[in-house]
């Protein structure tokens, strides 16, 4: 079925299978240390900033390590240097743990050592305000992100076969957006859960079809010989962009309310999306060429 994830890589490619495996096992383990820092947070302090201040402490090691590797990663053997990078995850995993089981450097040493964590600050907040701060709907919060992001995934024949890649990212853009705006708009009441988690999940599956849309564009449009640097900067913006936004998600969610917070940045991205949209016909227009020999050029002009 067309619809459904082509799975031709895995069967065929035993590196590439070797890799997603990998991939996929570490993908298991960053999200439990997200969410375990964020609920170790928000228990310890039950403040919306210093949960922020997570996206803070992973935006900005990746800003700085991304720029300084585009300066050389492709002009080293990239297998070796994502196994050492693979080892220092290992070392900072083993000193979060440590700093939770013993409690020495308390908060501090956890934002410190969340460089690779992937929260979402929000979370916390509304659960407070809307479910009376129970962690075990907190743990929904984050398996309703993961259940849009897999069924995306599964589906994700449906993305990939379109012939333009730039005008699905911008749609997801905007569901994304909506989604979340439409989150902060929920006020606490009978079934409510089920809306909460529904809007969460299509937002996970946004966001996952979103990041295949771009990925696809950046690889079709740069060259071998400048993928490392360009994937280094896109890493940059796709990972350390939404950090940021937590950190603005938790000083307006501590001036106002989570809700407040969700719907205003939901509303930001919303403009920002349509403001891209408008401001740049290339990638509107950008088509994924059948034999997939293009260059950068194709999305200037």
């Amino acid at each position: 079925m067309k619809a459904l994830v082509d799975l031709r890589p895995l069967r065929e490619n035993r590196t590439f299978r070797r890799l997603w495996i990998g991939s996929t096992a570490s993908g298991f383990g960053g999200q439990f240390g997200g969410f375990a820092a964020v609920y170790y947070l928000w228990d310890t302090t039950h403040r919306a900033v210093v949960v922020g201040l997570l996206g803070l402490a992973v935006a900005a090691p990746l800003i700085l390590l991304s720029l300084a590797g585009s300066a050389f990663i492709d002009h080293v053997d990239r297998r070796r240097l994502a196994m050492r990078c693979a080892g220092g995850q290992i070392l900072i995993s083993s000193a979060m743990t440590a700093v939770v089981f013993t409690g020495v450097g308390g908060v501090p040493a956890v934002l410190v050592a969340t460089l690779l964590a992937m929260p979402i600050a929000l979370f916390p907040v509304l659960n407070a305000e809307l479910f009376g701060d129970r962690p075990e709907v907190l743990g929904l919060f984050t398996t309703a992100l993961a259940v849009g992001g897999v069924t995306a995934s599964v589906l994700s024949g449906l993305a990939t076969r379109r012939p333009h890649p730039g005008r699905l990212m911008l749609a997801c853009g905007a569901v994304w957006a909506l989604a979340l705006g439409g989150l902060g708009l929920v006020h606490p009441g009978p079934g409510m859960i089920g809306v909460v988690l529904l809007l969460i999940a299509v937002a996970g599956a946004a966001d996952t079809w979103a990041v295949v849309a771009r990925g696809t564009v950046v690889q079709s449009t740069t060259p071998d010989a400048y993928r490392g640097r360009v994937s280094a900067l896109e890493a940059m913006v796709g990972e350390a962009g939404p950090q940021l936004g937590n950190l603005r998600a938790g000083l307006v969610a501590t001036a106002t309310s989570g809700g407040a917070a969700l719907a205003i940045g939901g509303a930001s991205a919303l403009a920002a999306t349509a403001l891209i949209a408008v401001s740049t016909p290339a990638l509107r227009r950008f088509t994924v060429p059948d034999e997939g020999a293009l260059t950068g050029s194709d999305l200037h002009g």
